[in-house]
């Protein structure tokens, strides 16, 4: 790679504007395969996006070869789709300050990839690296980059169906009691019966089986082993949330006690795939929170248990609806898989 030249092709080729997300694909490709006795004219029409033509010159100057060719084509069409997702944002202006590593290393992965569906999730790793630079380490993009689509599919599927603990870790729900041998075809099945645990039965409503759970792993995206997390409930409530909801837990005043240890059980997303989450381009479910609100309500019913749906961002943590438990709300009974 010619970083020199990547330098000063960017730097040239900036508009009064800013940088857009066209020009640092173009200045890319024109870095990797121009030459330095290539005509003058060829540089001057990254300036004026005519990356195409320049294209087509280095097919026919036999400078690039078709796979080469593929390359470039996958990385405009991504750098375009990255344009409309900016332009459904904010449209910040690109900073000028750039991580050429990054860029680089994104180009080079991003180049291979020609399934639509597959650029459209590549196109918003780089709006959002653009948006705020830093979202993405190298190394979920090289995690990204080994990924199938089975494992993306996966993937988006757990990533709706995800819970955060008051720690902040990223879970999904699961027990041993869910992963039982099955000798018919040596794997493991979902089995739940009267006496299963909460995580249990989320798992078997929501077919978080086996098979999802080796693809994650495999995939770097998940831990290897069940993990608890546990913490104390006193009258404080205490949140557990997932994004667009959050369940909060207290004591009620007359049980008898003052505190209780509460315990969520599954397996830990990876750093990798909370930075994945955000490209995700559906909401969290908001039944699996309420079904895991009501299953706590029925186990322990010494807890005070309300779920209250997420308003907005806030500048440290999300701002919730606090005047409507949507769990005790008839318009939400029907939001269910769980079936009694």
């Amino acid at each position: 790679m010619q970083y020199d030249l990547l330098e000063i092709l960017l730097k040239n080729a900036q508009p009064i504007a800013g940088y857009t997300i066209q020009t640092l694909a173009s200045a890319f490709i024109s870095a990797l395969f121009l030459k330095g006795n290539t005509a003058r004219t060829e540089f001057e029409k990254i300036k004026v996006k005519k990356t195409e033509e320049v294209i087509d010159f280095l097919m026919k100057s036999e400078q690039l070869s078709f796979i080469d060719l593929v390359k470039c084509k996958n990385i405009l069409a991504i750098a375009q789709k990255a344009e409309q997702f900016n332009t459904k944002c904010d449209n910040k202006k690109i900073e000028e300050k750039i991580n050429f590593d990054w860029f680089v290393r994104f180009f080079e992965s991003a180049g291979s990839i020609s399934d639509q569906d597959m650029q459209d999730l590549w196109a918003r790793i780089l709006n959002e690296e653009i948006q705020k630079a830093g979202k993405f380490s190298f190394r979920t993009l090289d995690v990204f980059f080994k990924m199938d689509k089975d494992e993306i599919l996966a993937f988006q599927y757990c990533a709706k169906n995800k819970l955060i603990s008051p720690y902040g870790e990223y879970f999904l729900l699961n027990s041993d009691e869910a992963l039982v041998p099955d000798d018919d075809n040596m794997g493991y099945d979902l089995a739940i019966t009267e006496e299963s645990d909460i995580s249990s039965i989320m798992a078997a409503t929501y077919n978080i089986n086996s098979n999802v759970i080796r693809l994650l792993e495999g995939a770097e995206l998940l831990s290897t082993m069940l993990t608890t997390s546990d913490f104390i409930i006193n009258e404080k409530p205490i949140s557990i949330y997932n994004g667009i909801a959050t369940i909060l837990l207290n004591l009620k005043s007359d049980c008898g006690f003052t505190d209780f240890r509460f315990e969520l059980t599954g397996f830990r997303f990876s750093y990798s795939a909370i930075e994945l989450f955000s490209i995700v381009n559906e909401p969290e479910s908001l039944s699996f929170i309420l079904d895991y609100a009501r299953l706590i309500e029925r186990q322990y019913p010494f807890l005070d248990v309300r779920v209250y749906k997420k308003i907005k961002d806030g500048d440290i943590d999300y701002i919730y609806d606090d005047t409507l438990d949507i769990l005790h709300n008839d318009k939400y009974a029907n939001l269910t898989k769980i079936t009694d």
